[in-house]
């Protein structure tokens, strides 16, 4: 786990590397914005770059997410976030140092233990995968990112060892998952599973019209 000078350090860089990929211009114009607009907390840039994200603009909401860390590199809920979009973008290998990181000064919250698993499982790793996503489950039994997870390492055992019952216990995650908010993901594959399945209980005690990275995202 990195020090505080180096989780820094590491910030500042993850900022320089994400601007680059946005030509001078535009840099300017987010900077502008938030000044003229007196947007400087690390709640109001961080609120700035979930509004790029839904608007699929992950470059910009990486860079923001950057400058709200750079406005307070003790908030971790925005340390997850930004992990939580890098792993959604294939960056995972730059989201898991953040994630361990936060995990260790978030004393295992569940939502960033479901992106560790993610990482893990973007990365190969699914042993990792698998631990971090049962470490998740017993915080909060219905984190679906992590359900996900510990679906995907059942069905990978079932397909290795035709094993009916590792079949079972991913179609249970699934239906965990389901339960914490509406995944199309999930939904399709438990249609394929299962011969019976309903697709109208995939909707029970969720909110289907939810964005699904403002759901469990505060850190205890």
């Amino acid at each position: 786990v990195m020090s505080n000078s180096a989780f820094k350090k590491y910030i500042d860089d993850l900022k320089t590397l994400v601007a680059a990929k946005l030509d001078g211009s535009n840099t300017g114009k987010i900077d502008t914005y938030l000044k003229t607009k007196k947007i400087v907390t690390s709640a109001a840039i961080s609120n700035e770059a979930i509004n790029a994200w839904t608007q699929s603009k992950p470059t910009v909401a990486l860079y923001l997410f950057c400058k709200a860390m750079q406005a307070d590199y003790n908030d971790m809920n925005t340390a997850n976030n930004l992990a939580s979009l890098l792993n959604a973008y294939g960056y995972s290998e730059k989201a898991l140092p953040i994630l361990q990181y936060t995990n260790n000064k978030s004393s295992n919250s569940s939502a960033v233990l479901s992106n560790m698993a993610v990482a893990y499982y973007y990365l190969g790793d699914l042993n990792n995968a698998s631990l971090f996503a049962g470490k998740s489950i017993d915080k909060d039994s219905l984190n679906t990112n992590a359900n996900k997870v510990a679906a995907f390492a059942h069905l990978n055992k079932a397909s290795q060892t035709n094993n009916k019952a590792e079949a079972d216990k991913a179609i249970s995650c699934f239906k965990q998952a389901l339960k914490g908010q509406y995944d199309q993901e999930a939904a399709d594959l438990l249609s394929k599973m299962e011969s019976n399945h309903q697709k109208l209980d995939d909707y029970v005690n969720t909110n289907f019209k939810e964005f699904p990275m403002l759901k469990r995202v505060q850190l205890p």
